[in-house]
């Protein structure tokens, strides 16, 4: 799957997860309230400094700018699993491809880095707010 923030193509991270919401309450009938705004993380375990550069910049941008940026990521669990794990399948001639979600309105979170080793960027981490499904 290609992820990608405003239609621009961030380098492949290692991982992503939905972070579970967590429970605002009961109902009346003691039924658990979760918003309907969710959050995704996005983890890269080694990015070369080209990389980390080009997605720190478009982080920065985005934030320093104060506009909302578009994300297109995996559906979120409680729409399908199977779109939450590979994304929406599409036949490709060398087999089956995956696309994502496009997400607006999102909010990108600064980045938290790990430490610099022989030249590259370790544990690099991003979380996306405000995603709406």
């Amino acid at each position: 799957m290609v992820y990608k923030f405003n239609n621009e193509v961030i380098p492949q991270p290692s991982k992503g997860k939905w972070i579970n919401p967590k429970s605002k309450g009961d109902t009346t009938s003691g039924k658990p309230l979760y918003p309907g705004v969710y959050e995704y993380e996005l983890f890269w375990g080694v990015l070369s400094p080209f990389e980390y550069w080009q997605l720190e910049d478009f982080v920065y941008y985005s934030n320093i700018s104060g506009s909302l940026a578009s994300a297109v990521l995996p559906a979120p669990a409680p729409y399908s699993w199977r779109n939450m794990m590979f994304g929406i399948p599409y036949q490709t001639s060398g087999g089956w491809g995956y696309t994502g979600t496009v997400f607006n309105g999102v909010i990108l979170e600064n980045l938290e880095v790990g430490e610099w080793f022989e030249g590259y960027v370790l544990n690099v981490k991003l979380v996306v707010r405000n995603v709406i499904p």
